[in-house]
């Protein structure tokens, strides 16, 4: 009798135990507006690096002196470049809006647009 109640313990805890066939797990998708925000000191010191100037020189000089410089290269302030880059992830643009915008994209189109040449008629 023991032996009986000791096989059918064993079979019953081996049936909970027992992997079950894995499902499919359920896709849940949801869509989060988030904005990346970059401080116009951020856009600073990266427009800065992207110049070419050596970091040495950067370091060296005053701080009005690297302003001008980014300004001279971008054609924008830091305050502008960070408010351009918060504006292009707004959801409000619907299709239009850039999700992971990267600022190195940013600061390349402000770069051409300063740097291409218009026809003056």
């Amino acid at each position: 009798m023991k032996r009986q109640e000791w096989k059918r313990d064993f079979i019953a805890h081996k049936r909970r135990t027992q992997q079950h066939p894995k499902q499919p797990r359920k896709q849940i998708t949801c869509q989060i507006n988030m904005t990346i925000v970059l401080t116009p000191e951020q856009f600073f010191h990266l427009g800065l690096q992207l110049t070419g100037f050596p970091q040495e020189t950067i370091v060296r000089s005053k701080k009005s002196t690297n302003k001008e410089r980014l300004k001279d290269f971008f054609y924008a302030t830091p305050k502008t470049m960070a408010a351009l880059y918060r504006d292009i992830q707004d959801p409000n643009l619907g299709e239009a809006r850039i999700e992971k915008p990267d600022p190195i994209f940013l600061l390349s189109a402000l770069y051409m647009l300063k740097k291409y040449p218009t026809k003056i008629a």
